[in-house]
């Protein structure tokens, strides 16, 4: 952005500097550019944010490696601030809901995954599956781990018509489930400007 105003005249910086805070409070919560491409950009960032980020160094810029950090330049304090309020927002949704916005952002090595996969689990069953684990297999396999039927079916001893049937079951509620979730969160950030 180009000032138009001269380097002399500190009243007129002050006075463009009021009227800018003024055009930014008019619209409050929301930012000028969104700050992601996609809701699942955001998600992304909010649940695999590390603390241990940090921004490109001037030397780094000049031989052009990337930083450290992902997502929209955000590290450190303000990447924490962003991720945090990020999942703030998914907190206050239903608890279905936001197990199943965890279950397919979180790090699956995490125990924030390993609970969401727990709940999303024993709320998907479909009458007559009562073995928890292959409602958990059949669970992460929805959230993008690779579980194979007859492997589960070995495991459990259970058929592996059955499993099959489980999974086409539990995967369509999942689906439901989690596109409802991820509808109540575009509303919202939309709105608040952080995705386009």
């Amino acid at each position: 952005m180009t000032w138009p105003l001269s380097r002399n005249n500190p009243q007129e910086k002050l006075t463009m500097t009021v009227s800018t805070i003024a055009a930014d409070a008019s619209s409050p919560g929301r930012v000028r550019d969104p700050l992601f491409r996609c809701l699942s950009d955001a998600l992304r960032f909010a649940y695999l944010y590390s603390a241990q980020q940090y921004a490109q160094t001037p030397m780094s810029r000049l031989i052009g490696t990337s930083g450290l950090g992902t997502g929209c330049g955000l590290v450190g304090l303000d990447g924490a601030a962003q991720a945090g309020m990020i999942r703030a927002t998914v907190d206050r949704l239903d608890p279905h809901k936001r197990a199943a916005i965890i279950a397919r952002f979180a790090d699956p090595h995490s125990t924030l995954w390993a609970d969401a996969i727990y709940r999303l689990a024993s709320w998907a069953v479909p009458a007559g599956v009562s073995h928890r684990r292959v409602r958990q297999a059949l669970t992460a396999k929805h959230f993008g781990v690779k579980v194979h039927f007859c492997e589960v079916a070995e495991q459990c001893e259970v058929n592996r018509k059955i499993v099959s049937k489980t999974y086409n079951a539990m995967s369509k509620r999942l689906r439901e489930l989690e596109t409802a979730a991820q509808n109540a969160l575009y509303d919202e950030f939309t709105e608040r400007g952080l995705v386009e």
